[in-house]
C-alpha cells in the first residue's frame, strides 16, 4: 500500500494491516497536514481516523491527530470524544476530563435534541470512566463515590438506552458493599441488578455489549449459571471482538476482584477463568498477571500441561524466561511494548553487562511514534513486591538503535534491524535470556514461541499455531504463525528448547514470502539475534575505521 493510499484509508475510517511504523508515518502526515494546510483535512476525516485508530488500540497515534487539530482548528465535539478516549487509555485523565466538559458544552449549544441526548450520554459515560480509572489507580473511596454517581445519574436519565452506564454503576455498588462502604445508593446492588434486568429484557436486540452486561447483572444477582450462559453466548457471537472481551475481563479483574488462575470458587473467578480458557483455545494465549502466587503457578502448570502438552520442567523453563521479559511503558506507566534482558556479550557488546533489547519502533529518539528514552519506563511482570505495585526502571543509556525496514523483504532490510539496545537504571538482580547458537530447521514441525505484552496486558504466552514457517537465505529474518497483537512488539521469539532466536517486530496477513518471490501469506516476522549481533559488529567496525576524529 502506497503512503498516500494509507493516509486516505485512515481518513475514511479504516486501519489497514500494515506495520505500525508505516501507520505512524501516515498519521504524522495527517497531523502535519492539519497543522500546515488548513483546507486539506476536515473534521469528519479527523474523527473517522481517530475512531479507526482507537478500535485497533493505537491510542498514541490518535493523540497526534487530536493534538494537531485542537492546536489550530475549530472545536469538534465528535473528534473530542475520540481524542478523550485515547487520553483516558493513556492515563491523561485530567486532560480528558476537561476536553469532555468542552464537548458537552459544545453539543448542548449547537446540536439538535436527539444528538444532544446521545452524545452527552457518551461523554458523561467517559467522564465516569475517568473517575473509575482514578479509583482503580489509587483506591481512594471518594473516587468510587464519584464514579458511581456519574454512571448512576446517566443511567437514570434514560434507563433503556443507557443500560451500560447502569451496569458500571452496579459493579461499583457491589464493590462498595464488599469493602464495607455504606450509603452509596438508596438501593442495594441486588435491587439495582433486578432493575437493570427488567430494563434490558425490554430490549429485543442481543448485541455483544448487552450479553456482557447481562453476565454482570446475573453475577450481582448471585446467579452464576445464568452469568456463565450469557458469557458463553458472548464468546460465540459473530460480532464479539477481542477488545470486547478485554473490556469485560478488565471489569471482572479490577472491579469484581476476579482471579482467573487462583483456584477461586467465586462466580466472578469462574467467569474470568472461562475467558482465560477461551483465549488459550481461540487466541492461543495464556496470561501471567501479577502477583504470581504459588497457587497461580500450580494452576498454570495444570492448564498448560493439559492444553499445550508441556511438561512441568518446561513450565519452569518458561517461568524462568518470563523473569527476564519486561514491559516498556511511557512516563505515565501505560504499557506500549515488550523487551527483554540479554547479556551484552551475546550481542558482541563485551563488558556491557545486562542490556535491555526491544524494537526501535517501540523505543527510540529517531523513529516516528516510538517512546523517547527520556519518557520510557521498564517494569518486569514477575518482579512485583508484596504490595503488588510495579517497580519501574528508567533508561540509563541507549547503546544502539537501528530503524525498521520493510516486512518480508530481507534484501531491502539489510542493516535495518528495528532494534534498540539500552542499559537500564538499577536493573541488577534480573536474569538474562539464553541465546540459541543455531536457528531451527524449517521442517513443518519446528516451533516459534512468543512471550510478550499484547495490547498492554500481563505477560502472555502463545502456545498453539506456533509453526516456524521460514528463514530467509541470509538468516536475517524468520517467519512464524505464532499469534501476536499490538504491544507484542519487542517480544522474544524462542525455539522449542526455550532458547532465544529472534526479536519479534511485526506481522501481516499479506506478508511477502521469502520464496517463491511475489507470493504472500499470513505470518509474523522476527529479526534474528544473529542478524542483530552481525549489525552491531559492522557498526563497531565502521566506527573503528572512521577513527576518533570522525564527525
Amino acid at each position: 500500500m502506497t503512503p498516500q493510499l494509507l493516509v486516505t484509508s485512515i481518513l475514511t475510517g479504516h486501519c489497514p494491516d500494515v506495520p505500525v511504523w508505516d501507520l505512524s508515518k501516515a498519521v504524522r502526515t495527517i497531523a502535519d497536514g492539519i497543522a500546515t494546510e488548513p483546507g486539506r483535512y476536515d473534521a469528519t476525516g479527523a474523527w473517522k481516523a481517530c475512531n479507526a485508530l482507537n478500535r485497533e488500540r493505537h491510542f498514541a497515534l490518535t493523540l497526534h491527530i487530536g493534538q494537531a487539530w485542537f492546536a489550530c482548528r475549530d472545536f469538534s465535539a465528535l473528534l473530542a470524544k475520540h481524542y478523550a478516549q485515547a487520553l483516558i487509555e493513556l492515563s491523561h485523565l485530567q486532560q480528558a476530563d476537561a476536553l469532555l466538559d468542552q464537548a458537552i458544552e459544545a453539543v448542548q449549544r449547537t446540536a439538535g435534541a436527539r444528538t444532544v441526548h446521545v452524545e452527552v450520554a457518551e461523554c458523561r459515560g467517559q467522564k465516569a470512566r475517568i473517575c473509575k480509572q482514578a479509583y482503580v489507580d489509587d483506591g481512594d473511596p471518594a473516587r468510587l463515590v464519584q464514579a458511581f454517581d456519574a454512571y448512576h445519574h446517566a443511567y437514570l436519565d434514560n434507563r433503556l438506552t443507557n443500560y451500560w452506564h447502569g451496569v458500571n454503576a452496579l459493579a461499583l455498588l457491589a464493590r462498595a458493599e464488599r469493602i464495607g462502604m455504606t450509603g452509596l445508593a438508596p438501593v442495594s446492588s441486588r435491587e439495582l441488578a433486578r432493575q437493570l434486568l427488567s430494563d434490558m429484557q425490554q430490549r429485543a436486540v442481543d448485541s455483544p455489549w448487552k450479553m456482557a452486561s447481562m453476565a454482570e447483572v446475573c453475577l450481582a444477582l448471585d446467579e452464576p449459571d445464568h452469568a456463565e450462559l450469557w458469557l458463553y453466548r458472548l464468546l460465540h457471537a459473530p460480532q464479539c471482538k477481542p477488545f470486547m472481551l478485554e473490556s469485560l475481563a478488565r471489569q471482572l479483574r479490577e472491579i469484581w476482584d476476579a482471579r482467573a488462575l487462583d483456584g477461586g470458587v467465586q462466580a466472578q473467578d469462574r467467569l474470568a477463568s472461562i475467558i482465560a480458557r477461551h483465549q488459550m483455545a481461540r487466541l492461543s494465549l495464556l496470561s501471567l498477571t501479577p502477583p504470581a502466587s504459588r497457587a497461580e503457578q500450580n494452576e498454570l502448570e495444570r492448564n498448560f500441561q493439559g492444553t499445550g502438552a508441556f511438561s512441568i520442567d518446561t513450565i519452569k523453563q518458561i517461568l524462568s524466561a518470563c523473569a527476564s521479559i519486561g514491559c516498556v511503558c511511557n512516563s505515565h506507566g501505560v504499557r506500549l511494548g515488550t523487551g527483554f534482558l540479554l547479556d551484552g556479550a551475546a550481542l558482541g557488546l563485551g563488558g556491557a553487562g545486562p542490556v535491555f533489547v526491544t524494537n526501535a519502533h517501540v523505543l527510540s529518539d529517531t523513529v516516528p511514534g516510538a517512546i523517547r528514552p527520556s519518557d520510557a519506563l521498564v517494569t518486569f511482570e514477575l518482579d512485583y513486591p508484596a504490595d503488588g505495585k510495579p517497580v519501574f526502571h528508567k533508561i540509563a543509556e541507549i547503546l544502539l538503535t537501528s530503524p525498521p525496514g520493510p516486512l518480508g523483504q530481507p534484501s531491502q532490510a539489510e542493516g535495518l534491524l528495528d532494534v534498540s539496545v539500552a542499559r537500564l537504571e538499577q536493573a541488577t538482580g534480573h536474569g538474562v535470556l539464553q541465546v540459541s547458537a543455531l536457528l531451527p530447521i524449517v521442517d513443518g514441525q519446528a516451533k516459534a514461541y512468543v512471550i510478550g505484552h499484547p495490547r498492554g496486558s500481563g505477560l502472555q504466552i502463545a502456545v498453539h499455531d506456533s509453526e516456524l514457517l521460514a528463514v530467509d537465505d541470509a538468516n536475517r529474518l524468520v517467519h512464524y504463525r505464532t499469534p501476536t497483537d499490538p504491544g507484542s512488539s519487542g517480544s522474544p521469539v524462542f525455539n522449542e528448547n526455550w532458547r532465544l532466536i529472534a526479536l519479534h517486530h511485526g506481522g501481516s496477513s499479506t506478508m511477502p514470502r521469502f520464496r517463491p518471490a511475489g507470493t504472500v501469506y499470513q505470518a509474523n516476522e522476527g529479526v534474528t539475534i544473529q542478524a542483530i549481533r552481525a549489525g552491531i559488529r559492522l557498526a563497531s567496525l565502521g566506527a573503528a575505521m572512521a577513527g576518533p576524529d570522525a564527525a
